[in-house]
């Protein structure tokens, strides 16, 4: 296919195969009948909203960086459908607390929601770091850390499960005593 050069977020839009030529500011959502390819090519997607799939998308080689405000509760990522991110690095750009995932996977039909992180880092002073309420998590390798600290009574994870987890491998960090590595409610951890 044919590869779109992006300067801006609006530019991805579609099927297609994205590939960002600077550093970019914005939001995305991909929608239930899209399959989309974004290569960051190196570059930093700062997320002032969400970057939201519920379609079929893979996000690479690159950063991902959460725009945080005190209280803000928007996740940085947040799938619906088949997501894969590879190789990345997707973090928080300050040290305020948001009540909310990094990386967040769910669908309301628990077989339609598969998010799949192969390697990278991923970071969070928010509440966990990748948060699977229903649907399908698999992790292959990469390095995760909560430094969840705002509340001593309610607790923050590296990983929050609620449904199915798959863990091949990886480092994982609560650097805090409020948080836990695997917070697992329901469901099963393979």
């Amino acid at each position: 296919k044919d590869v779109v050069f992006v300067y801006k977020s609006e530019d991805i839009k579609g099927c297609g195969v994205y590939k960002l030529m600077n550093d970019i500011e914005g939001s995305l959502t991909v929608s239930a009948d899209e399959t989309v390819v974004i290569d960051l090519n190196g570059k930093n997607f700062k997320t002032t909203k969400t970057i939201i799939n519920n379609g079929t998308a893979t996000i690479k080689n690159g950063t991902i960086t959460r725009i945080t405000d005190y209280g803000d509760e928007r996740y940085c990522v947040e799938n619906h459908g088949n997501l894969k991110l590879l190789d990345l690095t997707v973090v928080d750009d300050s040290e305020n607390f948001p009540d909310s995932a990094l990386i967040f996977n769910y669908n309301s039909d628990e077989t339609t929601a598969t998010l799949t992180i192969n390697g990278g880092s991923y970071s969070t002073y928010g509440k966990y770091t990748v948060q699977n309420e229903s649907g399908n998590t698999i992790i292959n390798d990469g390095e995760f850390e909560c430094n969840y600290s705002f509340s001593s009574t309610d607790k923050g994870a590296v990983l929050f499960n609620n449904s199915l987890l798959t863990v091949n491998g990886g480092k994982f960090f609560a650097a805090t005593k409020y948080s836990y590595v695997i917070n697992s409610k329901n469901g099963s951890v393979a």
